[in-house]
């Protein structure tokens, strides 16, 4: 059990109700899970997936039909680049459940967008790309909203590595 403390008393939560969120923060996470989480720490906070694809052996994606979520992992780096294979790259919904601090959500339009993002919104082929670090910038995080018929279909978060 993880306990949260509260200004009255101690709240008692399982781990698994933290990753139930339904909240999008931007660069950081989707549904509570973070970015650079192993395979291992994903399962744990969200529990078995619906589908695992794997590429060489490694863990690359799971599905989680039940929340609409989509957590993909690293499997191109070197071996010795222990720290940072497989763990989580990007995450995605399609799913109007999650939003952002902005109230941003599937269904949102490109106005809203603009609204709440502005200048900082790098758009390309009708999508908004809002970046953390430089554009495509090992090291960088970035936050996409993609479109069909002017409204949000899909959101996600991807940490840019290093391919070397």
């Amino acid at each position: 059990m993880l306990f949260l403390l509260v200004a009255c008393g101690v709240l008692i939560l399982p781990a698994t109700a933290l990753a139930r969120s339904h909240r999008i923060v931007p660069f950081k996470s989707v549904a509570g899970v973070p970015l650079k989480l192993t395979p291992a720490q994903v399962r744990h906070r969200l529990g078995r997936p619906s589908h695992t694809v794997r590429v060489g052996g490694k863990v690359a994606e799971y599905d989680y039909h039940r929340l609409d979520l989509t957590v993909e992992f690293d499997t191109n780096h070197h071996p010795d680049r222990s720290d940072f294979v497989g763990v989580a790259e990007g995450a995605f919904t399609r799913h109007i459940r999650y939003s952002t601090v902005h109230g941003i959500h599937i269904g949102s339009t490109r106005r809203a967008v603009r609204r709440a993002f502005g200048r900082r919104c790098h758009w390309n082929l009708g999508d908004c790309t809002i970046w953390r670090g430089h554009p495509g910038a090992i090291g960088s995080t970035s936050l996409n909203f993609t479109f069909f018929g002017g409204t949000v279909t899909e959101i996600d978060i991807q940490y840019v590595f290093n391919d070397l």
